[in-house]
């Protein structure tokens, strides 16, 4: 047996035969495989379970049974199977009234960007494909069938939608919407394997970028000390274009609403150069980075304009984002030395089983790395070349 990738035509056909008979399984839709004989025959088969019994069916051939519709046949055969587990007839409650539950007892516990995000995915994408269908009557089929449907045309977002699903049906058994020991379906599908989309700067585009930055100091401070600091702490953009004095502190940035809840970020010296600078400037606006033409001085400034102006300018890739500037400070981290303990805790990294390890790291290693990291950074913006031990 080889392991699972999401099959399609193209690696149906890279498929060589090999000494042994071996199945490729579908990492989509478990129990769906394409079998490889050693003389070259290739054969679509759905492994389920009947009755307790464990049965072996054939789909067809490849290439007259292309991979979509022996996705399509296995999905009908799942859907027909005792695999879906036994329910009570009475079990009528659609998805789409259970979901007005959901959000009245779940939306209070997220943040109001979590919110917005997960009430998108499930209007526009949950709910139009199977909010009409029971609740109970929602199994693997039906979930992989949708799931895959949705990774056509997104495939990150399609794992964002399937998370939310999942949540779902875990507050359903949770509450008594669902029997004792229902399955929740989603857990039998396999999400997209996700693609790296973070970019790093080189010492070219750093000095380049860094040169737009001081021509823009004296016309544009406010927007260029944002893109420094950003640059110095590998904070989330949304942590530095919105942060308050309340959170600023001599030595650290200490933050009660992150990502994944309260996290600090340790100052390097160049940071800490740029927040006293702008203490020194500073208006009635609870705001470190005020809107510049707010009257009330109660907006922060605004983040993808003058992100895109100082990325045209710099003549940096068009497709950079601002995003990008963190993982540049993740990745100049390990370019000079760090290991990537040091450097997930300084970004914030917040997984549970991360959390264990970060924590035996002081406060001062961290303040230590960070005025390291931010240095290196700063030489080459300024388009020169510092050793990160000097």
């Amino acid at each position: 047996m080889k392991g699972g990738a999401r099959l399609t035509d193209a690696l149906v056909r890279s498929c060589v035969p090999a000494e042994r008979e071996y199945a490729l399984h579908d990492s989509v839709l478990r129990g769906l495989a394409l079998r490889v004989r050693p003389c070259g025959a290739k054969t679509w088969i759905l492994r389920l379970r009947q009755d307790g019994r464990p049965h072996r069916i054939t789909l067809g051939d490849p290439p007259g049974v292309t991979a979509a519709l022996a996705r399509q046949r296995a999905h009908a055969l799942l859907s027909r199977s005792s695999a879906a587990p036994a329910l009570p007839a009475s079990s009528t409650m659609t998805l789409n009234r259970f979901v007005s539950t959901y959000l009245e007892r779940r939306a209070s516990s997220w943040r109001p960007s979590t919110q917005r995000t997960n009430e998108s995915y499930l209007t526009a994408q949950i709910l139009p494909a199977l909010g009409a269908r029971p609740l109970a009557r929602i199994g693997i089929p039906e979930v992989a069938d949708w799931f895959h449907t949705y990774s056509r045309v997104r495939p990150g977002g399609a794992n964002r939608a399937l998370a939310v699903l999942s949540d779902v049906f875990s507050c359903a058994l949770a509450w008594g919407a669902l029997p004792a020991g229902y399955p929740n379906p989603c857990l039998a599908v396999r999400r997209n394997r996700a693609r790296a989309r973070g970019q790093m700067l080189n010492a070219d585009a750093l000095a380049r970028l860094g040169a737009v930055l001081a021509e823009r100091a004296i016309v544009r401070p406010d927007a260029v000390a944002a893109i420094r600091l950003l640059l110095l702490t590998g904070a989330r953009s949304g942590e530095i274009f919105g942060l308050r004095w309340s959170e600023v502190e001599a030595d650290r940035i200490v933050l009660t609403q992150a990502k994944r809840g309260p996290r600090s970020i340790p100052l390097g010296k160049a940071a800490i150069v740029i927040l006293n600078a702008r203490r020194k400037r500073r208006t009635d606006s609870p705001f470190v980075f005020p809107h510049p033409i707010d009257r009330d001085r109660s907006m922060p400034i605004p983040t993808k304009t003058t992100w895109s102006v100082f990325k045209r300018e710099a003549k940096l890739p068009p497709n950079l984002r601002l995003h990008d500037l963190r993982h540049n400070f993740a990745s100049h981290a390990v370019l000079t030395g760090e290991s990537l303990l040091v450097a997930g805790a300084l970004l914030g990294h917040r997984r549970p089983t991360m959390t264990a390890r970060y924590a035996h790291i002081a406060d001062d290693s961290l303040a230590a790395a960070a005025t390291r990291i931010s240095r290196a950074i700063a030489s080459f913006e300024h388009g020169r070349v510092e050793r990160c031990g000097s």
